[in-house]
């Protein structure tokens, strides 16, 4: 952010991007620190709209909208074509969704074989799971001192999977016709899927989120669907893949490519400030469609 986002404006324009939707979305820390922005507990709309007011339509994109949320860490979806918003999620009451979740209408022309162009309505679902792995409200440790880890705990596990079934159901289960319908499901997900079953082993529970989603959605794994036989990782662990674009097969149809994307700008380096990188400590996923 310190050169006012110049570089990342000039990576997003060199794919030139019909939509784009990002995680962690808003300002948080003062330039190169850990050090929160002065007021951004109380401030938050106005951090996150004076950002993407500016950058934007730097890149080419007219429209954007923010996902529910219930701290700093909203989700953005900016785009070439009209927003609709057909929910903000935060989840009730009993239902804890970490950091918000969106479900939003993209309508973009679409040319026909015939030539004609007719609009196509996009369901995008953007979503960022509960991080840790003890249970929201709860110690990070047991009662005798020990931390609880993805090793000794399924608490976290547990709190994913209730998230990411409580999305499904008020979105893409909500529909009569989904399956024939253009559904995209992305975002980070904190949980390993078992199409990745050569680093997993069955039973393990940080597996229960993407279970949920195979055996009881339509979607489509698209990274997996088009590297068959081949993990790609979308953090900077040579195997751990925790970010993920999920297509209904009405939409795969029209998929020709897709990738995480390595490039000049997105290979993570150390920022110079403990636990952060640049540009981020996670990869993009590239997916294209015909329209």
């Amino acid at each position: 952010q310190a050169d006012n986002y110049d570089d990342f404006v000039e990576w997003v324009k060199s794919y030139d991007p019909d939509i784009c939707i990002w995680c962690e979305a808003q300002p948080i820390y003062k330039d190169n620190s850990a050090s929160y922005l002065s007021g951004i507990s109380s401030n938050r709309s106005k951090y996150l709209e004076d950002m993407w007011n500016n950058v934007a339509p730097r890149y080419g994109h007219k429209y954007w909208k923010k996902s529910g949320h219930r701290d700093n860490y909203p989700q953005v979806i900016t785009s070439k074509y009209p927003i609709t918003v057909g929910s903000q999620m935060k989840g009730p009451a009993d239902t804890v969704i970490a950091h918000g979740a969106g479900w939003f209408k993209v309508t973009a022309p679409m040319k026909k074989k015939d030539g004609t162009v007719e609009d196509k309505e996009i369901n995008i679902v953007t979503l960022h799971t509960y991080p840790h792995q003890y249970r929201p409200g709860t110690s990070e440790k047991f009662p005798d001192g020990t931390k609880k880890t993805a090793n000794n705990c399924s608490e976290g596990h547990e709190q994913r999977r209730k998230e990411v079934e409580y999305i499904c159901n008020h979105t893409i289960k909500k529909m009569k016709d989904y399956e024939n319908e253009w559904w995209l499901m992305a975002g980070d997900f904190n949980s390993v899927s078992p199409l990745d079953k050569e680093n997993y082993g069955e039973g393990d529970p940080r597996l229960w989120v993407h279970e949920y989603i195979l055996n009881n959605t339509p979607y489509v794994d698209v990274i997996r669907d088009k590297f068959p036989s081949e993990t790609l990782t979308s953090t900077g662990s040579d195997t751990y893949r925790i970010d993920f674009m999920y297509l209904s097969p009405a939409m795969m149809k029209d998929v020709p490519y897709a990738d995480i994307i390595k490039d000049y700008f997105t290979m993570m380096v150390d920022s110079g400030v403990d636990k952060f990188k640049h540009p981020s400590d996670h990869l993009p996923i590239l997916v294209h469609v015909r329209l």
